[in-house]
């Protein structure tokens, strides 16, 4: 029992010592070629992230450009608009200016003609 106990304890302890080594040995250094396999992916991944921001800032662009160009319509529609109502002011303007001189015209003829008809007929009443 005690070369039992003897050998179970050399067992054991010669078990873990191994274990130690087994578990305490570094990992493998990499190659030359596994560093440039990794280089190359993370050259690849850097590419295309490199890839996808400048597709994502180009799309920004075109949609401000866009957005510009909406308002810039919208803005020139507007002047339109108003250009068209001021010109529609200025003729009417035009137009009743044209028609109040008419109608002073007439008036000035009507009380022309009816100053000459007064003497006309301050005339034929002293006849």
């Amino acid at each position: 029992m005690n070369i039992n106990r003897i050998f179970l304890a050399f067992t054991l302890g010669t078990f873990t010592l191994c274990a130690e080594n087994v578990l305490a040995q570094d990992q493998p250094e990499m190659t030359r070629v596994e560093f440039e396999r990794l280089d190359s992916v993370q050259a690849v991944e850097e590419k295309e992230q490199i890839v996808q921001a400048q597709a994502e800032e180009d799309a920004t662009r075109i949609s401000d450009a866009k957005d510009a160009r909406n308002e810039t319509k919208a803005l020139a529609k507007e002047t339109r608009r108003i250009d068209r109502e001021a010109n529609s002011a200025a003729r009417e303007a035009r137009l009743f200016l044209r028609a109040e001189q008419k109608a002073q015209k007439a008036r000035k003829d009507a009380e022309k003609q009816s100053r000459k008809a007064d003497k006309a007929k301050n005339k034929s009443d002293k006849n």
